[in-house]
């Protein structure tokens, strides 16, 4: 198949996950919320199967690859990825508890407190990437 077909098929399928998703917040309907979960899980190992399909997609612009020696530079680091695992766990779970607030009103405060947690986390990542960047000025 064309790794540019892929690429669409793998956007759309996002795109049907988030759609699931919003609908799933909006209705308080769990289902919903499953169902888009349970597709970023099929879709998780085909997007990684075909990362660098997706990875020259994404870079090109008016058909010339770009090349950022910063981004794949930071890429590499390992506390991107667990950052972007923590982050993505903490929503998942607050928009459940959002879901389900009509049935377990007294989770709420847990939805509050997951929420500045993942604020403090964004601010502590943003401040330390900056000074890292400031330190290191081929990064």
């Amino acid at each position: 198949m064309n790794p540019t077909v892929k690429v669409i098929i793998m956007s759309a399928i996002s795109v049907l996950c988030t759609i699931l998703g919003i609908i799933g917040i909006i209705t308080t309907d769990i289902l919903y919320y499953i169902i888009a979960l349970i597709l970023t899980c099929i879709k998780l190992p085909l997007v990684y199967k075909n990362r660098d399909n997706l990875d020259s997609f994404f870079s090109k612009r008016n058909g010339k690859t770009i090349e950022d020696e910063r981004t794949k530079l930071l890429d590499g680091k390992a506390s991107n990825a667990t950052l972007g695992i923590t982050i993505a766990l903490i929503i998942n779970i607050v928009v459940v508890i959002l879901i389900l607030r009509n049935v377990y009103p007294f989770l709420m405060s847990t939805a509050i407190i997951l929420i500045v947690i993942l604020i403090i986390s964004l601010i502590s990542y943003v401040i330390t990437k900056n000074i890292i960047v400031k330190k290191d000025k081929y990064l």
